[in-house]
């Protein structure tokens, strides 16, 4: 592994997996690269509790876990806020938005191998954002048909704007600071926009702003 995720200050990580060996393999291959794992469990409000107690920069969260989506949303809501990696089952498309919207920063696979793991790790903790190599080439299709699109009548370009980003994978507080707005601006944008474009939430709107229902290749 490379020398710079060794540092003097190393970046505190907390694993939750469904998996007694998936717990071990990660926390194996991210103290191997440097990182420093302060904790791993099974039951995301444990992991929330040990996350706001040790001051997390990363956690890991299982999307297999039965509260993943609401610990994923508590640990966003902690102040500071660790960045979040959700391990999925599958490369879908709407699992990755799932994640994004809940305010993960990262959507990985669960056979990640460990030396991609721990530099997803670094990169998130650097504020950037991880993405499975299987999803991107969809996140691609996304961004030509949002992009390849006038606004849609009824949007703002604002909106339009707003939306765009969040088909990328964005989290809402990334698409603030790529913006310079507040979250709670972002959210009110996503959310009229969602509104005007007649869909559920806002993978239905992104999904009908693209032209891309379903965006999973076959």
């Amino acid at each position: 592994m490379d020398d710079e995720l060794r540092t003097d200050s190393p970046t505190r990580v907390l694993a939750t997996a469904c998996h007694h060996a998936a717990r071990v393999g990660a926390t194996r291959a991210l103290e191997a690269a440097g990182l420093e794992v302060v904790g791993e469990f099974v039951i995301a409000a444990a992991a929330v509790a040990a996350a706001r107690a040790h001051q997390a920069d990363v956690c890991l969260v299982d999307a297999r876990l039965p509260d993943g989506a609401a610990a994923i949303a508590a640990l966003a809501a902690l102040e500071p806020a660790p960045r979040v990696i959700v391990l999925g089952g599958r490369p879908a498309i709407d699992d990755l938005f799932a994640a994004t919207d809940a305010g993960a920063s990262g959507y990985l696979l669960e056979d990640v191998t460990g030396d991609r793991l721990a530099l997803a790790v670094a990169d998130v903790a650097a504020g950037h954002a991880a993405v499975a190599p299987a999803l991107v080439a969809d996140l691609v299709d996304v961004v030509r048909a949002v992009r390849g699109r006038a606004t849609p009548p009824g949007l703002t370009n604002r909106e339009h704007e707003v939306l765009a980003l969040l088909a990328l994978g964005m989290a809402t507080k990334q698409v603030a600071q790529r913006l310079g707005l507040s979250p709670t601006t972002i959210r009110r944008h996503a959310s009229t926009a969602v509104r005007k474009l007649g869909a559920r939430d806002r993978r239905g709107a992104i999904a009908g702003l693209a032209g891309v229902q379903g965006c999973e290749r076959r």
